[in-house]
């Protein structure tokens, strides 16, 4: 419930508990705008030490003759990062869009929702792929997965047919999102420790020179 809903008389309440205090209703939109504001200043917190981490590990990384492989590793963490929260959300849109099938609906609905689900197929087949692609990103797979994948990005599967659905090609389906989600979450995991070793291994070896060519 939101601190609006109360000012905009929507929840019939003369006050409210906020962290450890009383308000009454009419504080909400000020008591909103006080919370929206301590979020900017902590996000624009992490922001500045992020930039102060970052600026500290290029130093040592340039003492010790390792810049360009420092950019290198964050530029990869850092392009994957800021991506991945967009990435995880069609994950979330393709489950939420796909429990209706689960649920018994006349076959007219079911059609409906399942070209919903057939227009958002083309960005998870590409997003998909591109995982699939990266170092290592398979060797958790078995060659059944790893079949069914291929099937799901390369064909045009039907789910539903007339009156009934074709399990198989649900399960195919189903195999791809759980996929993606998995895959992404290695490679994010997988490149963020990339990234941190190199930064402990910068930091073990702080004080040493910087090697003469």
């Amino acid at each position: 419930m939101s601190s609006a809903n109360f000012s905009k008389g929507e929840l019939k309440l003369k006050s409210f508990d906020y962290d450890g205090t009383k308000y009454r209703a009419a504080d909400a939109v000020e008591l909103l705008k006080k919370i929206e504001d301590t979020i900017a200043a902590t996000e624009d917190k992490i922001t500045d030490y992020n930039h102060q981490i970052h600026y500290y590990f290029a130093r040592l990384a340039d003492a010790q003759g390792m810049s360009e492989e420092f950019e290198r590793r964050y530029d990869d963490f850092a392009f994957f990062d800021k991506n991945y929260e967009e990435a995880q959300k069609l994950y979330v849109d393709m489950t939420e869009n796909t429990r209706f099938i689960f649920q018994t609906l006349p076959f007219a609905d079911i059609e409906a929702r399942l070209q919903d689900v057939k227009r958002r197929e083309g960005e998870l087949k590409k997003k998909l792929a591109t995982l699939m692609a990266l170092p290592g990103s398979k060797d958790e797979l078995d060659d059944p997965l790893l079949t069914s994948l291929d099937t799901y990005i390369n064909r045009d599967l039907i789910y539903f047919n007339v009156d009934h659905y074709n399990e198989d090609n649900l399960q195919i389906l189903f195999n791809a999102i759980s996929a993606y989600k998995k895959l992404l979450d290695d490679q994010h995991f997988a490149k963020k420790k990339h990234y941190l070793n190199f930064m402990l291994t910068l930091e073990e070896g702080k004080g040493q020179k910087k090697e003469l060519s």
